[in-house]
Parts: C-alpha cells; structure tokens; sequence
C-alpha cells in the first residue's frame, strides 16, 4: 500500500499536445481567461448583493428608547470599586 501512495505523489504531470487545453495556450490568453473568470465572480457577487438588497431591502437600525442615567449618586463608591 505505501508503493502505491509514493507514486501517486512522485508522478509527473503529463503533458498534452491538444492545443485547446489552457495549458497549452499562449500566456496572455491563459491571463484572459483567469481574469475572466474573477470578473465574472465580481459581477455574481454584485448582481447576489444587489438582488437582495432590491427584494429585501437595507435594514435600518430602529433605535428605542433606552436608559437615562441623570446622574451618580455616589462616586466614592464607583472609584473604590
């Protein structure tokens, strides 16, 4: 068993001639198609974004009334502590 997981790590990578494969293409046409695809993950984050906001709308904070403190009674005893 451990022959069989040494040369599945020692393996080369092999080498296609099929020009269609990305790897075979020129470089700058392998650089157009990975920026292809990260601008077309911005543009799905966007429109994923987008779409929500326009469905569901963009919260807003409600604020309620809280807790007015006036004044401290005893300062002594908050400085001790």
């Amino acid at each position: 068993a451990s022959s069989s997981s040494s040369s599945l790590f020692t393996s080369s990578i092999e080498l296609f001639s099929d020009p269609d494969l990305l790897q075979n293409r020129p470089p700058l046409q392998r650089i157009a198609v990975i920026s292809a695809g990260i601008v077309a993950n911005i543009v799905l984050a966007y429109s994923c974004i987008a779409t929500s906001a326009v469905t569901f709308g963009i919260a807003k904070p409600v604020y309620e009334p809280g807790v007015y403190v006036s004044s401290i009674v005893d300062p002594s005893s908050a400085a001790a502590a």
